[in-house]
């Protein structure tokens, strides 16, 4: 199997990952932070902290900085990310 591939589907392997990547979806329209994923998911800040640097690393969630704030959103121009989007609207679970 492709390298890349297999680290992909680590990565969507995650419980915590696929909860993280669904509340982006989910409150697209707001700016999410650590805090407000923390707030919307009921995962831990350490665990949204330590899977959304993976998903970030591996190109489906984009990251601005204001000064110390980081605002997190899905990356849209992934073609993964957009399969998963349509993966979630057609299961209803968005």
């Amino acid at each position: 199997m492709d390298e890349n591939k297999e680290q992909l589907l680590r990565l969507l392997g995650s419980y915590s990952r696929l909860e993280i990547l669904t509340i982006l979806l989910k409150y697209q329209e707001q700016d999410l932070t650590l805090y407000k994923i923390t707030k919307y998911s009921k995962l831990s800040k350490d665990i949204i902290r330590r899977n959304i640097m993976n998903l970030v690393e591996a190109g489906l969630v984009n990251v601005r900085h204001y000064g110390a704030i980081r605002i997190f959103s899905l990356n849209k121009n992934n073609a993964v990310v957009n399969e998963f989007v349509e993966f979630l609207k057609k299961a209803k679970l968005v």
